[in-house]
């Protein structure tokens, strides 16, 4: 048997010729294709790995689901006018520094918080680029009655991560 090679620069081309022996041949061919024993050995391997790589899947979802967030305030205190949009902004990152996204958690809230610490009047967050943003106000400007303290918090599976430390936001006319 004969194998022929064809290897072409621009218009010249170079034929070689290749010739293998009957057992050489045999050795090739007999080493490229599995040999099968026991009828169906390797497809049982390859279900126990298949069942391994699962395991180790929920290994890793299991490992998501004990990593904490963190959620800080972008800066300690806030100051805006009446006549602007004043957005208040938590970061929010993962204890093992891995990447956060939409789906990492189920919701965003941003809280106003009295002297007490208790929370009165939370609204949904938005996220984006590593951050929970809440817009104070509306179309007209924000109100002075939106001057206090804030905290960010999200939530994953009933469990709430809060910001160690509120954000003072104080409206000026």
């Amino acid at each position: 048997m004969s194998w022929h090679l064809a290897m072409g620069t621009g218009a010249k081309h170079t034929t070689t010729s290749l010739s293998l022996g009957m057992v050489e041949l045999a050795e090739l061919t007999s080493s490229a294709t599995p040999k099968v024993e026991g009828g169906g050995e390797e497809e049982e391997e390859e279900e126990e790995e298949e069942e391994e790589e699962g395991e180790e899947e929920e290994e890793g979802e299991k490992e998501k689901e004990d990593d904490p967030f963190i959620v800080a305030a972008k800066s300690g205190s806030l100051t805006c006018k009446t006549t602007a949009k004043c957005v208040v902004r938590f970061t929010v990152g993962l204890e093992s520094g891995s990447k956060v996204t939409k789906k990492s958690f189920d919701s965003a809230q941003v809280c106003k918080v009295d002297a007490e610490g208790n929370r009165a009047d939370c609204k949904k967050a938005g996220y984006k680029k590593k951050m929970i943003k809440l817009k104070l106000g509306g179309k007209k400007g924000t109100p002075t009655s939106a001057t206090g303290s804030y905290i960010g918090i999200v939530i994953r599976d009933e469990i709430e991560y809060v910001s160690e430390s509120p954000m003072e936001v104080t409206i000026k006319e």
